[in-house]
């Protein structure tokens, strides 16, 4: 109920809606209002008694005055009676001079004559004198009253005393609870301070997070520079090994080629020789066979004493040499074409393999060319890949980047709100001491809360320019811890060739850490 009717009151007054928010000191801040407002109104207490106090100084004389006056009329009055009593204004009823009859004034001398039916007579000399001695007990009565008052306690000394007794509580009770402003103050502080901490945190994790995942934006676009600089230089190597390969490939087959002119030249030896050898057989059967034949036609033709039985066997013999003649001389034809084919055919086979080999060693740069063709396209599509992936990140990074400074302009506006927050507080708290008249910690605060906030974004800017070489953080141990927890997260995904690759993008070692896993 009280912090609503603050609230009420504040809206009232015309206080902005966004200073009606509190920090953690604010209730705090109110028991010390409070508290303030208590001492003030014991301090008004204070007051009124010690006018009090004053007043009765000025009572207690006025009374002594009184005292010494009814002494002095006593004394009077004494001597005005022993006139009286002398002179015979002196009451026969009731025994009393007339001065002490009007010492009243309620009624005059003769009125009481009156009233009590006395007459005038004048007093004995033993009447005179017991009235004179009543006189002087009463004057000494009156001079012992007046001795008491003045040096024994009476109702204005107890009254003072009571109002010291007051005015003493009331300070002591003033005191306490200045001293417990004074602790309450230091208390606000504390929470106060222990707030900024708190909220900053969370306030700058929002930064931390973004600014830990544009790092690690930072790093992909490191990763891939890394890899399109491996690639090129895979490129330069697979080409340069490619080329070589297929230089050795057309030298095989040129190898592979003249050694099938060798072969086929020691074939054409070899085919020539069993030719020549077959040849000679053939021919020298063939000539066998001839030579035959024509022995028995000469028998035939000068032997005339041939049976008819004999020329028979002989035409016999004869018809079946010249078959067999014939037949010689198809085997050496055949063999002749046959030998001619083979022969034939190596030689083509000889000119074909030196045409290869022709083509192969005019054409190795081409033939070079055509395959390095294939594996420069697919090098291509593997940068065009990182390429692209480039780009995106770049994108991202410039996103990301722009995520950082929006984020920043949201703290800083936090900032300023809380910051409008606690000076209206430290107004009320600056107030409500100087109403209490003590000093306060506490007033500070505002400038603690800015401190700590300040602190928290130059940490980030600090964390911002120092990724790339994994400079030390000094004094920013908790914004370190939530930074390395979102930075390890992203990390953490990276496989074993991207964090080689990360590694080697760094001057320093910084990823050796990352590289297992980091678990810290």
């Amino acid at each position: 109920m009280k912090l609503i009717s603050m609230l009420v009151a504040a809206i009232l007054a015309g206080t902005p809606l966004q200073l009606l928010a509190q920090t953690a000191g604010a209730g705090t801040l109110s028991t010390i209002e409070s508290l303030a407002t208590t001492i003030q109104a014991n301090d008004e207490k204070i007051g009124a008694l010690n006018r009090q106090h004053l007043e009765s100084y000025d009572a207690e004389n006025q009374k002594l005055l009184a005292l010494k006056k009814k002494l002095n009329d006593l004394i009077a009055e004494k001597a005005n009676a022993l006139r009286e009593l002398r002179s015979g204004l002196y009451c026969s009823q009731c025994k009393r001079p007339k001065s002490e009859i009007e010492r009243g004034g309620s009624e005059t001398y003769q009125g009481h004559l009156r009233r009590v039916n006395g007459v005038s007579v004048p007093a004995t000399k033993e009447h005179i004198d017991s009235k004179m001695a009543e006189y002087d007990r009463l004057i000494a009565a009156q001079e012992e009253l007046i001795k008491k008052f003045q040096t024994e306690e009476n109702e204005f000394t107890r009254k003072r005393a009571d109002i010291d007794k007051q005015m003493n509580e009331l300070r002591g009770k003033t005191d306490d609870m200045r001293a417990k402003i004074v602790a309450l103050s230091k208390d606000y502080k504390d929470k106060v301070v222990q707030e900024a901490k708190s909220i900053t945190l969370t306030w700058v994790d929002e930064i931390l997070r973004t600014l830990a995942e544009k790092h690690y934006a930072e790093d992909r676009i490191n990763i891939i520079n890394v890899k399109l600089s491996e690639l090129q230089q895979e490129e330069a190597k697979a080409l340069s090994e490619l080329k070589e390969k297929v230089a050795k490939k057309v030298e095989q087959d040129k190898k592979q080629f003249n050694e099938k002119i060798t072969t086929n030249r020691s074939r054409i030896n070899e085919l020539d020789q069993l030719h020549k050898d077959r040849s000679n057989r053939l021919r020298s059967e063939l000539n066998g066979l001839r030579t035959k034949l024509s022995s028995i036609k000469s028998e035939l033709q000068l032997n005339t004493k041939l049976t008819a039985e004999q020329k028979t066997a002989m035409d016999t013999d004869s018809k079946e040499l010249e078959n067999r003649i014939s037949q010689q001389l198809s085997e050496i034809q055949a063999t002749d074409e046959k030998y001619s084919t083979d022969r034939r055919q190596l030689l083509e086979e000889i000119k074909e393999a030196e045409d290869k080999i022709w083509e192969l060693t005019v054409n190795l740069s081409s033939i070079q060319e055509e395959a390095l063709k294939g594996l420069r396209n697919a090098f291509t599509t593997k940068r065009k890949i990182l390429q692209d992936a480039h780009t995106a990140r770049i994108a991202s990074l410039e996103r990301l980047g722009s995520l950082v400074n929006n984020k920043t302009d949201v703290y800083r506006k936090k900032q300023s709100e809380y910051d409008a927050k606690a000076n209206n507080e430290r107004i009320r708290l600056l107030r409500a001491c100087e109403k209490a008249g003590c000093s306060c910690y506490g007033r500070d605060a505002q400038g603690e809360f800015n401190l700590i906030a300040n602190n928290r974004l130059t940490c980030v800017g600090s964390m911002d320019n120092l990724h790339a070489n994994n400079s030390v953080y000094y004094g920013c141990e908790e914004e370190s811890v939530n930074y390395k927890g979102h930075y390890h997260s992203w990390v953490n995904g990276l496989s074993d060739s991207d964090m080689d690759a990360l590694r080697k993008s760094s001057s320093k070692t910084r990823y050796d850490m990352i590289l297992n896993k980091i678990t810290n």
